[in-house]
């Protein structure tokens, strides 16, 4: 172990224990391929592009274009091992992931041991793995928005063009994959200009961001404004978010008692306020936007309780413990314990020292909490966006108590 701490950058290796780690949890863990979010959409949307029909629209909203095309893709070049060629390449991109967690640390600690820990936990920490082998867009999300995160940070370092325009390119991807990013990219964009000196290079900055972003998703954009009257850029969803304050969501969040009952549909149903099936997006749109505003009226207290649990479930480790078996969340919580507690000391100590060096982290937490609070925390995106840069921090952590141990000892 001290040997990896001591290796000076070593990418490659840490690559390649990735890469076993998540090999062994694929040929070892019990979940199948298809047991991710919204599968059947991704399948059933893949088939319909390689059949000529490029409308992502579904029954609740217009379903972000990346992973619907890339799986269209494997099933052209792979056909009947399509499974595999998905799998086999989740695994390489999120081993790859490693490599940029590090390069991240590199840029914000500058120290050969932080950054070869953050290699290893990342390597090893077990929400890292889950999603690598389901078919669905975390893994190439997590990607494509760690990669930006690294050249966000490369600018912030060295204020240089060719850093702010990948990062630019590599957040449109993020934002292409899972558009919940759209509300961090806000953050970003705040960032950036608070980064450059002169307000002429604020401005252009901050432009440099919105005309990539815009370019890019601008014929997706057009083609969506043209099928389906409405134009979004990547996804819809603000409605059917808002959505989330219901009944519906007040007992999944709140009342239910244990993992049975959120099982059952008579007790638990999140589907949203029925609505014409006929009626365009747009106006599914207002009116669960609608329906959203009537309850929250209507509820006040239960809207004010719903939210500050989820602000406790958003800042605490382990989830809603509601919605997990006793022993399955006492497992993620004594996991990712320790994880929490030694990011947020360090997050909260570096960010009142030098609040800019660390601009990256602020904007992921505080989006993320915007995003999370009113509509409610989702396991998954703090598993693929905000631990990642925990273990960054959480890495520091542990080299602090390490370095403040041995001068104890001598």
């Amino acid at each position: 172990m001290f040997y990896l701490m001591k290796i000076k950058n070593n990418y490659i290796l840490f690559f390649f224990i990735s890469l076993i780690v998540r090999l062994l949890h694929l040929t070892f863990s019990n979940y199948k391929y298809h047991f991710c979010c919204d599968v059947e959409r991704y399948l059933r949307l893949s088939e319909n592009i390689i059949n000529g029909n490029y409308n992502l629209l579904d029954d609740l909203f217009i379903v972000a274009p990346f992973y619907p095309y890339y799986l269209a893709l494997l099933k052209i070049i792979s056909n009947e091992n399509f499974i595999n060629s998905l799998i086999a390449s989740q695994i390489f991109i999120s081993s790859t992931t490693t490599v940029f967690i590090m390069k991240i640390t590199k840029e914000i600690f500058k120290s050969k041991f932080t950054v070869n820990i953050s290699g290893l936990i990342y390597s090893v920490y077990p929400t890292t793995l889950f999603y690598t082998h389901m078919i669905g867009q975390e893994t190439f999300f997590q990607f494509f928005f760690i990669v930006s995160s690294f050249f966000f940070c490369k600018f912030a370092n060295k204020q240089k063009f060719k850093d702010l325009f990948l990062f630019s390119l590599f957040i449109t991807f993020s934002f292409l994959t899972k558009s919940h990013v759209s509300i961090i990219i806000i953050f970003f964009v705040i960032s950036v200009f608070l980064l450059s000196k002169k307000i002429k290079k604020k401005i252009q900055n901050v432009l440099i961001i919105i005309i990539t972003v815009n370019l890019i998703c601008f014929p997706n954009g057009l083609y969506n404004y043209k099928k389906n009257g409405i134009y979004a850029l990547s996804t819809t969803g603000f409605g059917l978010s808002m959505a989330s304050n219901s009944e519906n969501f007040y007992n999944f969040l709140v009342e239910v008692k244990n993992i049975k009952e959120l099982k059952d549909p008579n007790i638990i149903n999140l589907y949203p306020p029925k609505i014409d099936t006929n009626k365009n997006i747009k106006d599914k749109e207002k009116y669960w936007l609608d329906s959203s505003i009537e309850w929250i009226k209507n509820n006040p207290k239960k809207f004010i309780v719903m939210k500050l649990y989820n602000f406790y479930n958003f800042v605490m480790p382990g989830g809603n413990a509601k919605h997990y078996t006793f022993k399955m969340w006492l497992i993620l919580f004594l996991v990712a314990l320790p994880l929490y507690v030694g990011s947020y000391i360090e997050i909260i100590q570096r960010s009142i020292i030098n609040y800019k060096k660390n601009l990256l982290i602020i904007s992921v937490f505080f989006g993320m909490l915007i995003y999370s609070v009113p509509f409610f925390p989702q396991d998954r995106l703090n598993y693929i966006m905000l631990e990642p840069l925990y273990i960054i921090y959480f890495s520091n952590f542990i080299i602090k108590i390490f370095r403040s141990n041995k001068t104890k000892l001598l």
